[in-house]
């Protein structure tokens, strides 16, 4: 469950918000979607193979798994970030000391694993 009470799925350590769901089907975004532009999607279906949910993956993350809550402001400094490297714009200079930037990278996942769900929470509550 998310902190405003959603369900999240736990992908590798990756968590997908649900998008839509239909009889059959639930659609589910990667929850970097909107600061991040992150095309990784999932799709889960009522039946299960060898007593595991079935989920078909597609895309991919542009970003490592973020195990913590992000600082208040520094969500619109990725969004700039992100649509520099996307339109290939040099960065801006400040007047004050800039803050070292990390190269986003795409971990190699060999194939989707669900994670206790213990795991896939960022804080516990109690």
């Amino acid at each position: 469950m998310s902190k405003r009470g959603k369900t999240q799925l736990c992908v590798d350590g990756f968590l997908y918000m649900r998008v839509k769901a239909s009889d059959e089907l639930q659609y589910w975004s990667c929850n970097q979607f909107r600061v991040l532009g992150c095309t990784a999607r999932a799709t889960t279906g009522r039946g299960k193979r060898d007593g595991k949910p079935i989920i078909k993956l597609r895309g991919f993350h542009n970003h490592r798994i973020i195990m913590q809550r992000r600082k208040p402001g520094e969500c619109a400094k990725l969004k700039e970030q992100y649509a520099r490297e996307r339109d290939g714009l040099p960065e801006r200079t400040e007047h004050a000391v800039p803050e070292q930037t990390v190269p986003l990278s795409i971990p190699a996942v060999s194939q989707p694993s669900l994670l206790p769900m213990a795991q896939c929470f960022l804080k516990q509550e109690k």
